[in-house]
């Protein structure tokens, strides 16, 4: 499903599904995403700066010069995402499965 530059700013998104998403450039930028299954989806470009991730699990996903900046990751899965040019300035990465992720 495409939700491609969707505004979804702020807005709760707890344990939502969205695995295998098209999200490319969707604004989720402090969003609660807690529990979220953001897995293979596509969120080149996204801005998830200040989004909460805690146990999201973006396993495949691809964030190509995504912005995560400010983002909390805690006990997030992102085994094999890609992460090539993504803003991951003062992001809580704690505890985050990050086996085979792609970083360039």
């Amino acid at each position: 499903m495409t939700v491609a530059q969707a505004d979804m700013t702020g807005a709760k998104l707890r344990e939502v599904n969205f695995s295998g998403f098209k999200l490319a450039s969707a604004k989720m930028s402090k969003a609660d995403l807690t529990s979220a299954n953001l897995s293979a989806a596509n969120l080149c470009d996204a801005d998830l700066s200040g989004a909460d991730l805690t146990l999201a699990s973006l396993a495949q996903a691809d964030l190509t010069r995504a912005n995560l900046a400010g983002a909390v990751l805690t006990r997030a899965n992102m085994c094999g995402a890609i992460l090539n040019g993504a803003i991951l300035t003062s992001s809580g990465v704690v505890d985050a499965a990050m086996r085979d992720v792609t970083m360039a």
